[in-house]
């Protein structure tokens, strides 16, 4: 059916007093920026107390207090319980306010989403993206022996662990098992907690889920979890998440081999040149930039994406050291690569995707990293840098030899691969390592390899999390190591000297060499003729733009543009025209329709970079029927350019933006023209 059946827009196209219609997720107009929690800080920890029942349901209530240095009315408590606990279906409410925080009665049906909930709350809310506390009590009896198996994500350096000062009557046995649920990079795993009772009674099971260099963060989630006429071995069931019934797929390597196809390589890597015995890519090429951290985000693929791209341009650049912004490859990807499920190389986004003219890397200062794969792609940005092609050393699914990879670096520069990352991987400190912790998961992290040593064996690996991991952010790791060096790969890039602006103005855009310029301005302005090509569409969630009256009422005649509709979806409409010689405005009709609070989605109007118009869509923005815009363009007189329309909307509530009747004029419209009636606004058809 066209759109989600829950973002319906049939309650503000009928009647305006449904624009305040009672929705499940509370989504307020303001909430700062949380700050990730750092020791000593003045962050206090959600608190969760939740008692379990022997059907796995349970109740419990969530205690939440705002930031010590937040402004007064910075901080809303109901748009973070539901950034929290609306994705998995839990109820709740606000039962009780007092001396500034808040409680909130909760309740699910499965005692499983729990444990989830904490881990993922950090991806939608900055201030929880730290450790999580788990208490679990209940009865166990002598040498008794219980399985817990909770989601952990490897590759972010977190994994689930005993508190090692809480004591008490359990202890753990043998080591750490953990089965990803998929071969790819930054996916989710299992993790087996194997555990053993001392005595009959009473027993308190305390874990926490953090960074084995970072254990002086405290808590940002504290879970208490008791049972109701349950033993713990039988809550430690309720509680654990199933293992993977078969052996992980490779399911990013299939996908790029089926749907994107093998980028084509410039030129055949050479195999007669001698190479040292020791390399550091870094000290001869001006150095690495700095080391860069993901966070929880299972984002590492973004990082080993930017990595080599950086390396170069900061080796070309000596007078600047260039951040590249990861945000951008998680926002802005259409393969539904994320912060929970992870990803595969995305260095097509710096080469010729979305389109050839949209693509490229995006600036750190534009668009920074908030390790939260819910953050809109909000285009248009500015693609500064851009690579000439990619390709990998050996294959998408196999481990190159030694030398060819030495041989990449050396010609290529910084290669981005894959490694089975665990616990002894996340404990590394300084040395060589040489655990292999491959187990039954296979891959699951991406790193940047940029040297080696053959004395000792050993590729010099570049992390992303941050510089407190490893030797200052690195790895001395011994070749062949737990599958260090699969699937690598490595750029081509050829600098250029780009323009980055620092304050935009409106100037007339340079004219392109289309020798005999098109008769056509503009085509299929009106829609009329479908989606013909004229129009370029792209968006995010797969849907089509241009679409007809079964499905919205037009302005005019029988077709129309629908941008936005849908959560986390990014609508663009694109035409390349040349402006009339003679042009004083662009004109369109439009139509907001939302249910959504002020400044969370957006419409956009631009001529190449240039925004021209900017929407905020939100429901006290409603038009109520269509509308007409005119926007001078006699700045863009006679030039050829790229005009766009485009809606941009987050995770919550629904906004649309219809579009109809484009055109340029030779005669300015009146400043203001009246609202149709309401039978000519766009109305969703049932759904098909």
């Amino acid at each position: 059916m066209r759109r989600l059946l829950k973002k319906t827009l049939v309650a503000w196209l009928i009647l305006p007093l449904l624009l305040t219609f009672g929705a499940c997720l509370i989504h307020a107009q303001s909430l700062a920026t949380p700050i990730p929690p750092q020791p000593g800080g003045d962050v206090k920890p959600i608190t969760l107390s939740v008692a379990v029942r022997s059907d796995g349901t349970w109740e419990g209530e969530a205690r939440f207090s705002p930031l010590a240095s937040s402004e007064p009315g910075a901080w809303d408590a109901q748009r973070e319980a539901a950034a929290i606990f609306g994705e998995y279906g839990i109820r709740y409410s606000l039962s009780e306010k007092k001396d500034g925080g808040y409680t909130f009665s909760l309740a699910g049906d499965d005692a499983r989403e729990i444990v989830e909930l904490a881990l993922s709350a950090g991806h939608t809310v900055k201030r929880l993206d730290g450790p999580v506390a788990l208490d679990v009590g209940g009865f166990v009896r002598a040498s008794q022996k219980m399985t817990l198996t909770l989601t952990s994500n490897p590759s972010t350096g977190y994994s689930w662990e005993m508190d090692p000062q809480a004591g008490g009557a359990l202890s753990q046995v043998n080591g750490v098992e953990m089965y990803q649920t998929a071969l790819g990079l930054g996916v989710p795993a299992r993790q087996v907690i194997l555990l053993k009772a001392g005595e009959t009674g009473p027993a308190d099971l305390h874990l926490l889920y953090r960074r084995p260099w970072q254990a002086e963060i405290p808590p940002t989630i504290v879970i208490s979890i008791r049972s109701e006429g349950l033993s713990l071995a039988e809550t430690c069931a309720a509680l654990s998440a199933p293992l993977p019934s078969s052996p992980p797929s490779d399911i990013f390597g299939i996908q790029r081999d089926e749907m994107l196809g093998q980028p084509q390589q410039p030129a055949s890597l050479s195999s007669t040149q001698a190479l040292p015995s020791a390399y550091d890519w870094c000290a001869g090429h001006n150095g690495c930039p700095p080391v860069r951290d993901q966070a929880s985000c299972g984002s590492c693929w973004a990082f080993a994406t930017v990595g080599p791209l950086e390396a170069w341009i900061k080796y070309r650049d000596e007078e600047e050291t260039i951040d590249l912004a990861e945000q951008y490859l998680l926002s802005c990807n259409t393969e539904g690569w994320n912060c929970s499920d992870g990803g595969w190389w995305a260095h097509d986004y710096h080469w010729n995707k979305p389109t050839p003219s949209q693509a490229g890397a995006v600036l750190e200062s534009e668009f920074p990293y908030e390790a939260d794969d819910t953050v809109p792609c909000s285009r248009p940005y500015t693609h500064p840098h851009k690579i000439i092609s990619w390709d990998y050393v050996g294959s998408s699914r196999g481990i190159p030899s030694v030398d060819a990879i030495k041989q990449a670096i050396y010609d290529h520069g910084p290669v981005a691969a894959a490694i089975c990352a665990g616990s002894a991987f996340q404990n590394y400190n300084s040395g060589i390592f040489k655990t292999g912790e491959c187990w039954q998961s296979g891959i699951n992290h991406a790193i940047v390899l940029v040297g080696w040593n053959d004395a000792e064996q050993t590729w010099t690996l570049r992390n992303s999390w941050g510089t407190g991991w490893g030797e200052s952010g690195y790895m001395r790791i011994q070749y062949g190591t737990s599958d260090v060096g699969y699937a690598a790969n490595y750029v081509v890039y050829t600098p250029t000297t780009p323009f980055v602006a620092t304050d935009w103005i409106y100037l007339p855009l340079v004219l392109r060499n289309f020798g005999t310029a098109p008769a056509a301005s503009l085509l299929n302005g009106n829609f009329e003729n479908g989606p013909d090509g004229s129009w370029t569409e792209y968006s995010s969630n797969g849907w089509g733009l241009i679409l007809n009256s079964s499905q919205l009422t037009p302005h005019g005649g029988n077709w129309a543009a629908w941008l936005g509709g849908d959560y986390y979806e990014s609508s663009i409409l694109s035409q390349e025209v040349v402006i009339p010689s003679d042009a004083t405005t662009l004109n369109y009709w439009y139509v907001i329709g939302s249910d959504d609070s002020c400044g969370y989605d957006y419409a956009y109007v631009s001529l190449e970079s240039s925004v021209l118009k900017t929407y905020n869509l939100c429901a006290s923005n409603n038009t109520g029927g269509w509308v007409s815009q005119q926007v001078d363009v006699t700045s863009w007189r006679g030039q050829a350019v790229e005009l766009r329309f485009v809606a941009e909307t987050d995770w919550v509530l629904n906004s649309n933006f219809f579009l109809d009747d484009v055109s340029f004029s030779t005669v300015t419209a009146p400043a203001a023209l009246s609202i149709f009636p309401a039978d000519s606004v766009p109305h969703a058809a049932a759904p098909r």
